[in-house]
């Protein structure tokens, strides 16, 4: 059975990276938790571990069709095929295929081992910090925030109807209480509810600490710089972007950066203005601050040099 669920997960992990879905976070979360139901419930680990590998293995490449609504029917056909040429047992697969089919909780569970697996798919979408990854993901893929929001939501109140497990239920409630409270009054609907959103977002960006980002001295690139406190200069939109002239690079993760507005100002010292295609553009040196590079949006392009030197000049003069 090792070497059965050993290319299950070879399948599985092939089919996320050609379709990018689920995240790998969402699998392998169903994955732990379905072995820590199995033990706390006497069930077969194997069967479990098996039902949670295979049970959205064609969630990606339904969704790319058009069919996510048949993605259950899509992954259990492929995942009895592939059963089957391995020589698996009928009865095995029988198992499997109860927990593939009713991992969303709508039907009656044929085995504790599909129950758990329903369980174990809870995990995904009530757990805070899986919630998040969920949450980027959506966002990368090109969805508004509030959108986002609104889906997860969803999802969330499905998968509280699912919990059946003491073990699941105790795990998962109270996050689902409170991260429905914080989404629903905080992020849509609250009066300072773009302090929600930034917090929510922020959590995003954050996730996004282990992806490199390449970048240099001089460019000027959209940053989530955020909303932030009295005078500091915040970020517009549903990602918190402004304007960021990178000054300084400190490593790769680090930089010293000065936001930039398009409002006129009174000449100062604190502020440079300088041409960026012909637009007028103001860098607020008084905001000079180091920012992380998981911050960084999307290149705009590059301060000439001439510029650049004045702006060094102007910094060491009053610093």
């Amino acid at each position: 059975m090792k070497d059965v669920i050993k290319k299950a997960r070879e399948l599985a992990l092939d089919e996320i990276k050609e379709f990018g879905t689920p995240p790998v976070a969402l699998f392998e979360v169903s994955l732990e938790q379905g072995q820590v139901l199995a033990e706390a419930c006497g069930a077969d680990k194997d069967i479990v571990t098996l039902g949670t590998i295979l049970m959205d293995v064609k969630l990606g490449e339904a969704k790319s069709l058009g069919k996510k609504d048949e993605h259950i029917k899509m992954s259990a056909d492929a995942s009895e095929v592939f059963l089957k040429d391995l020589d698996v047992d009928d009865g095995v697969i029988h198992q499997v295929l109860q927990c593939v089919n009713e991992h969303h909780g709508t039907k009656k569970f044929g085995s504790i081992e599909a129950e758990i697996c329903a369980n174990a798919d809870c995990y995904r979408f009530l757990r805070p910090d899986i919630l998040m990854v969920f949450i980027t993901g959506l966002t990368d893929g090109g969805m508004e925030l509030n959108d986002a929001v609104k889906f997860v939501l969803k999802k969330m109140e499905e998968k509280h109807k699912t919990l059946s497990l003491p073990k699941a239920i105790k795990d998962l409630r109270t996050h689902y209480a409170t991260m429905k409270e914080f989404l629903e009054n905080g992020v849509l609907k609250n009066e300072n509810a773009q302090y929600y959103k930034w917090t929510t977002y922020k959590q995003i960006i954050n996730k996004k600490t282990s992806k490199i980002v390449y970048f240099n001295e001089r460019e000027l690139w959209w940053m989530h710089i955020g909303l932030n406190v009295g005078h500091e200069q915040n970020g517009h939109g549903d990602k918190f972007l402004r304007p960021v002239l990178i000054l300084k690079r400190i490593n790769r993760h680090l930089f010293v950066g000065i936001p930039q507005t398009s409002k006129d100002k009174i000449d100062h010292e604190y502020y440079y203005k300088y041409k960026h295609n012909t637009r007028q553009l103001i860098l607020l040196l008084l905001q000079i601050r180091v920012f992380s590079s998981a911050r960084l949006h999307e290149k705009l392009g590059m301060l000439n040099k001439e510029d650049f030197i004045k702006v060094k000049e102007r910094v060491k003069k009053w610093l």
